[in-house]
This record gives C-alpha cells, sequence and structure tokens, in this order.
C-alpha cells in the first residue's frame, strides 16, 4: 500500500473521531445546561417547601388548627430550637456575656445598662 493512501486513511480517521468528539462535546455542554435548568427549578420547589412548612409551623405557634399529621414535626422543631437556646446560653457563659431582656442586645455578664437600649439589667447580689 502507498504512503499516501495510509496518510489519507489517517486524516480521514483522525477528522472523523474529531467531528464525532466535538459532537459529543457539544451534547455533553447542552446536557449540563438542561440539568442546571432542572436544578434551578427544584430549588425554587425547595424554597416554595419551606414556605409552606414556615406557615404551618407559624399557625401551630399561634395555636391556630394544624394539621395534626404536622404537629409531629412542628414539636420536633420546638425541640430544636431548645437546644439551639440551650448551646446559645452556654456560648454566653464561655464569653461572659448576657442578653438584654428588652432588646435582645449582648452585654457584658456584669453590664448594669444596656449599651443599646438602657434598660436597667437585673443585678445578682453576691452572697
Amino acid at each position: 500500500m502507498p504512503i499516501h493512501y495510509n496518510f489519507t486513511k489517517l486524516k480521514d480517521s483522525i477528522e472523523s473521531n474529531a467531528s464525532s468528539a466535538v459532537k459529543k462535546t457539544g451534547e455533553f455542554i447542552e446536557i449540563s445546561k438542561l440539568n442546571l435548568d432542572i436544578s434551578c427549578e427544584e430549588k425554587k420547589i425547595d424554597v416554595l417547601y419551606a414556605k409552606i412548612g414556615k406557615k404551618i409551623y407559624a399557625q401551630y405557634m399561634k395555636d391556630r388548627f394544624v394539621n395534626n399529621n404536622f404537629i409531629k414535626y412542628c414539636k420536633e422543631i420546638d425541640e430544636i430550637k431548645y437546644k439551639i437556646s440551650s448551646i446559645e446560653k452556654k456560648i454566653l457563659k464561655v464569653q461572659n456575656k448576657k442578653i438584654c431582656p428588652l432588646c435582645g442586645n449582648e452585654l457584658t455578664k456584669n453590664a448594669v445598662y444596656c449599651e443599646h437600649c438602657g434598660f436597667k439589667q437585673k443585678t445578682r447580689k453576691k452572697s
């Protein structure tokens, strides 16, 4: 076989494979874009689910009617919020701070007045 024939065959094979690779790359990019579109739409659904859940929990907190199927989840949220509150109190203790009962501002533990709202703080008498 002449060398020219082998080079032509090699050239045709390279062109065919390159064309195929370009096509597959284009398909991959298009599929990736479409999957990203799906992901964005799914995130929108998740946001709406969260909004529904927040509305149900707000109703539960106001002692309105809440479907019995949701009360279990609302109580779980209550338990988690209690745990978070306990952890936040531990952090304040480590930082030697307290929270103003009027405005919620963080204060040093021995503050007499709130720096934010001026509310007089309860002071503990030393025994």
